[in-house]
């Protein structure tokens, strides 16, 4: 069985809609479907919950392969909003963003995965759209485009997220192999706001209850175009996924 992990359902909305998938009675944030029986959609898995989400996906499932799909946010210019990127390398950083550095960053493995390889392969036959990179992985996204430059540079990344390492910690704990899939919403160029880093963090219910203050309609607005160009191009990976024979 395959694992699927998003932040928020509406991230693969057309994926359950196609396959039939409906909401677990017992756990309301599963989605399960009577015409793919090999997939299960585990939603909620937003920043620290990852990790816990993950564990018990396995724990109630015990899913052959998980694959961690969410947003992440750029670092290079030339890794614009709308990418989408296949984690073959992650960096995890921890602690207060002050004390980051080059010492403190730490490599986690990542397995190989050739059919999702060769499945960005095809995917970006018209240009850099879908690409295999690195992922930086913090407790706080960099909202400074100087340092997001850095980390890009110096880390060897190309984007970062606040899930990654949390979902590879605890798929290494249980012993399922894992994949880590982002779609970006912010490019390196964009100083990301308070407010903007909410909407990232806790995705589009909580953020239409922070229209309470109506001069944030223009970050909102602006947050869901990025996220929705970003959503097209998962779905174009996630509703491919259950073809592939992984690992």
């Amino acid at each position: 069985m395959k694992g699927i992990l998003v932040p928020d359902s509406k991230v693969v909305k057309s994926f359950l809609r196609r396959h039939r998938f409906e909401r677990s009675a017992e756990n309301g944030g599963t989605f399960l479907s009577n015409k793919l029986h090999d997939v299960v959609v585990v939603s909620g898995a937003i920043g620290e919950k990852s990790y816990e989400v993950a564990l018990k996906l396995v724990e109630n499932y015990s899913p052959d392969f998980i694959i961690s799909v969410g947003f992440a946010s750029s670092l290079r210019d030339e890794v614009p909003i709308g990418t989408v990127i296949l984690c073959e390398k992650l960096i995890s950083l921890s602690g207060p963003m002050a004390l980051w550095s080059n010492e403190s960053a730490k490599s986690l493995d990542v397995p190989i995965c050739r059919p999702l390889q060769s499945l960005f392969d095809n995917l970006d036959h018209k240009g850099r759209t879908f690409i295999k990179d690195g992922l930086v992985s913090a407790p706080e996204i960099v909202s400074n485009e100087k340092m997001k430059s850095w980390f890009g540079k110096e880390l060897g990344s190309a984007v970062m997220d606040r899930e990654g390492a949390l979902v590879a910690e605890a798929c290494s704990k249980t012993g399922v192999p894992f994949a880590l899939i982002r779609g970006v919403t912010s490019a390196r160029s964009s100083t990301i706001s308070r407010f903007n880093q909410k909407l990232e963090i806790v995705g589009q219910p909580v953020a239409f209850r922070l229209l309470l203050s109506p001069d944030k309609l223009p970050a909102l607005l602006t947050f869901r175009f990025r996220r929705r160009k970003a959503v097209r191009k998962l779905n174009q990976v996630v509703s491919r996924i259950h073809s592939l024979s992984l690992p």
